[in-house]
């Protein structure tokens, strides 16, 4: 029964970390586009002033931000990957309770 609800407490964590990948994969999308039009914004106002050459060392709020989120993202496919791995182990011992043997399917247990 212990066993069950380990496979069942994984499955969650990986449910959650995969929604939360979501997200942020999708607000990365958003910062990015948010950057691209202020560095549009930025280039227009310089030219508008006159001032021409490249301005791209500087990094805009929007650039550090889709940044941050790309930085972010990463670290929950990290995540995502450690609680797949746990739910892996989970069912492998719950099987091995139950006296079956680990399933020559899983790709986990072949690494």
């Amino acid at each position: 029964m212990e066993a069950a609800n380990k496979v069942k407490q994984a499955e969650e964590k990986v449910r959650k970390r995969e929604v939360r990948l979501a997200e942020l994969e999708e607000r990365v999308k958003e910062l990015e586009e948010l950057a691209k039009v202020a560095q549009g914004s930025k280039q227009e106002s310089l030219a508008h002033l006159g001032v021409t050459g490249s301005t791209k060392s500087e990094k805009l709020p929007e650039d550090r931000a889709a940044e941050v989120a790309q930085d972010r993202a990463g670290q929950e496919r990290v995540a995502l990957e450690l609680a797949k791995r746990e739910l892996e182990q989970a069912k492998s011992e719950k099987q091995r309770l139950s006296g079956a043997g680990p399933s020559t399917a899983d790709p986990l247990l072949m690494r």
